[in-house]
C-alpha cells in the first residue's frame, strides 16, 4: 500500500514539475517577445537620444508605422489560417511574414537617416533591420529564433551604452527565453544558437560603426 502511494506521489511531483516548467517557459517566452522587448527598446532609444517632446513624436511614428501593423497583420494572419500562430512557427509561413516588417523598419531606418537623427539612434534601427534581412536569408534553412536573436542585440547595446550590468542581465534573460523555447519546442538548440549569434553580432557592428557617434 505505502508503495503505490509513493508511485502516485512520485507521478504526481513529476506531472506537477512538467506543468510548472511549461508555465515558466510560456510565460519567459511572452515576456521575451521580441515585438514587446523591440517595442520597448526603441521608445527607450529616442528618449535616451531626443528631447522629450522630439521622443515622444518619433516614439509615436515607430508604433504606429512598425509595431502596430504588424501586430495587426500577424493576427490577421492566424485568423485567416496564413500563421499557425502569433510567432509565426512554420519555416514557410515566416519566409513570406519578413518582409512586411523589414519594409516598414526600412522605411523608418531611411526616414530618421534622411532627416539626420543621431547616428547612434539611426544605427541602432538599421542594425535590427540587419539582423532580420539575415534571419530571412537563414530561415531557408533553418528558423532563426528573433526571440533570441533581438534579445541578444538589446543585451550588447544596453552593455556598450555604458549599462553593463544592465547589458549582462539582458544577456541572461535572453538565454532564460532561449530555454523557454526549446522547451515549448518551437525552436531546436541550433536555431537558438544562431539567433544568439546573429543579435550578438547585430550588436557588435552597431558598436563597431554608430557606438562612437
Amino acid at each position: 500500500m505505502r508503495l503505490v502511494a509513493f508511485k502516485i506521489a512520485f507521478l504526481y511531483g513529476a506531472h506537477y514539475q512538467k506543468y510548472m516548467l511549461k508555465l515558466l517557459a510560456n510565460f519567459f517566452s511572452v515576456i521575451g517577445h521580441p515585438l514587446w522587448t523591440a517595442s520597448a527598446f526603441a521608445v527607450w532609444a529616442l528618449y535616451a537620444y531626443e528631447s522629450p517632446e522630439r521622443a515622444a513624436r518619433l516614439s509615436w511614428l515607430v508604433i504606429a508605422v512598425v509595431i502596430v501593423p504588424v501586430v495587426y497583420r500577424t493576427v490577421q494572419g492566424v485568423r485567416r489560417g496564413t500563421y499557425t500562430n502569433f510567432d509565426v512557427s512554420n519555416r514557410e509561413q515566416r519566409q513570406r511574414w519578413y518582409n512586411f516588417p523589414l519594409l516598414l523598419l526600412g522605411a523608418v531606418t531611411a526616414a530618421l537617416f534622411l532627416s539626420q537623427q543621431p547616428l547612434r539612434l539611426s544605427g541602432a534601427f538599421l542594425c535590427v533591420w540587419a539582423l532580420l534581412a539575415a534571419a530571412q536569408l537563414l530561415n531557408k534553412y533553418l528558423k532563426v529564433s528573433l526571440h533570441v536573436g533581438i534579445n541578444a542585440f538589446i543585451a550588447v547595446f544596453l552593455g556598450l551604452m555604458y549599462l553593463p550590468a544592465a547589458g549582462w542581465m539582458a544577456l541572461v534573460g535572453t538565454g532564460v527565453i532561449a530555454w523557454s523555447r526549446v522547451h515549448l519546442q518551437r525552436h531546436t538548440w541550433p536555431e537558438v544558437g544562431i539567433g544568439m549569434v546573429l543579435g550578438v553580432l547585430a550588436g557588435g557592428l552597431y558598436g563597431f560603426f554608430f557606438g562612437a557617434n
